[in-house]
This record gives structure tokens, C-alpha cells and sequence, in this order.
């Protein structure tokens, strides 16, 4: 690709695809409360975005059930507040009875404006085992809010909507890349 293709990104075409944030995995058990189970430290570096420039979410992990209940799965930048999300599963409805069941979520943010006033558009979709969305997981945002001239985290949270000893989510590994 010609220089000229990436006019106004601070990126180097050598850059793009790199990792930028491996995720710190964790889990939650017996909680109907939603709880960090992932996070992209540095996920998002200051300064760094430029209008059409952004980064993608490759996460991994696996939960347990028994009963019924639904589970949520969602993907933030900096904070766990609604106008921040990146993707959001929806409740989930698990099949009854699961263990270690695999589940994988990819996601995007695109910036479209910089600066402290600056604004992300965000999405992406994912899979997982015993999932009552068999076509899979789909879900996008346009204009949320983002000061492009901090450093954020990015975190992934769970939510079953009920408690149980035998109710656990968790995240196995996942990578954050500049695009």
C-alpha cells in the first residue's frame, strides 16, 4: 500500500496489525452481579488514534452452568457505563447444564473523531458452545465518547442472571492489535 493510504494516522504501515495489550484473564463464580473477567491494559494508548484508524479484540474463554440461567458478556473502553461499550452478547440463554464450554469474542472500535471530544464507532460478533445464538453474536455502536488523548483499558465483564457455586465464567487469552 502507498503511503498516502494511511495520510493523518500516526501509525507506520510496519505498525498496523501489531499487538498492543494482551488480556489479563480472570473469572467470576456464583454472582448475578456483572463483574471484570478480562482486561486490555493500555488497551487503547494515548494519542495514538486517528480518524478511521482503530484496533480489534480477540478474546477466548469458557463457562460452566447448571440450571437455566442467561449469561452477558460485555466489552468496554475505560469503564463499565453503557455509553462506553464495544460489543455486548444480549442475555445469552446457556442450554442448561454446561461445562468448560468454549466461547470466542472479536470486536472492533473505529475512531471517527480525535481530540478530547473525540467519538469511537464499535462492534463485532462471537460464538460460543450450548449458546441459544447459534448463528452467533452480532452487535454495534456508532458515536460513543472517547478522549483520544488518554490511555484506556478495555474491559470485558460477565453477567448470569442468577447466582450459583456451579455458574462460572472465564477468560482464557486475547489480544489487542492496532488496524
Amino acid at each position: 500500500m502507498a503511503a498516502a493510504a494511511y495520510a493523518g494516522q500516526r501509525a507506520t504501515a510496519g505498525q498496523l496489525g501489531r499487538v498492543t495489550a494482551l488480556l489479563t484473564t480472570g473469572s467470576v463464580t456464583n454472582s448475578s452481579s456483572e463483574t471484570t473477567i478480562g482486561t486490555f491494559s493500555a488497551g487503547y494508548p494515548a494519542n495514538d488514534g486517528a480518524v478511521s484508524g482503530g484496533y480489534l479484540f480477540y478474546v477466548t474463554g469458557t463457562f460452566d452452568t447448571t440450571g437455566t440461567p442467561t449469561l452477558e458478556l460485555r466489552l468496554y473502553m475505560a469503564s463499565v457505563a453503557a455509553g462506553n461499550r464495544i460489543w455486548d452478547s444480549g442475555a445469552l440463554a446457556t442450554g442448561g447444564t454446561n461445562t468448560v464450554q468454549p466461547f470466542w469474542i472479536r470486536a472492533f472500535l473505529l475512531v471517527t473523531a480525535t481530540g478530547s471530544s473525540g467519538t469511537f464507532d464499535a462492534g463485532g460478533d462471537a460464538q460460543g458452545a450450548n449458546w441459544n445464538a447459534a448463528a452467533g453474536v452480532f452487535s454495534n455502536f456508532t458515536a460513543s465518547a472517547i478522549d483520544t488523548t488518554a490511555t484506556h483499558d478495555i474491559v470485558l465483564t460477565a453477567k448470569y442472571s442468577a447466582a450459583s457455586s456451579s455458574n462460572t465464567c472465564r477468560t482464557t487469552a486475547g489480544s489487542a492489535l492496532r488496524m
